[in-house]
């Protein structure tokens, strides 16, 4: 009896069926993994824009990276608690990515390390229009917020910098 249904199953097709669903089931963990290791811009009607949130987190980098804290007290917490980017939504000025750059990378998985390709989307030559509100305590003066904003401009903001 056995072998007569394994023997049905080859006639059918069954072990072709088998493989084309399991193909297809590797194909989608692939696309899933793509778009896992893709990192790209946020879009609206009026095209590509940058979340208020990741400016500031830019900020605070800089300010990290000169030490500016440890000189000027009481700065790491006025960018935490009372420094402000309007709008939420700051618009680059284009429809679409300039470009994209992939790069390996080794990640840990249930089943140990494995390679995977990441990709990332990028712009070039946009300006970003924004305004800064943050609390006068006399911390952050416009020499300091200059040499952070410049500093901006070479670190950079977002996934790969």
């Amino acid at each position: 009896m056995r072998g007569s249904a394994i023997g049905g199953w080859g006639k059918t097709g069954g072990r072709e069926q088998t493989l084309a669903k399991e193909a297809q089931e590797i194909d989608l963990i692939k696309e899933e993994e793509e778009k896992k290791a893709w990192t790209g811009f946020k879009k609206d009607e009026k095209g590509l824009y940058l979340d208020s949130y990741q400016i500031k987190g830019m900020v605070k980098e800089v300010v990290k990276v000169l030490k500016l804290a440890s000189k000027h007290r009481g700065l790491a917490g006025l960018i935490q608690s009372g420094f402000f980017i309007y709008p939420a939504r700051i618009h680059l000025g284009k429809e679409k990515p300039d470009r994209f750059i992939e790069e390996t990378a080794v990640v840990m998985g249930p089943r140990g390390p494995r390679s995977i390709i990441k990709r990332h989307d990028y712009v070039e030559k946009v300006r970003l229009n924004f305004e800064i509100r943050f609390f006068n305590t006399g911390i952050l003066t416009e020499k300091i917020l200059k040499l952070i904003l410049r500093a901006g401009e070479e670190v950079g903001l977002g996934t790969n910098r």
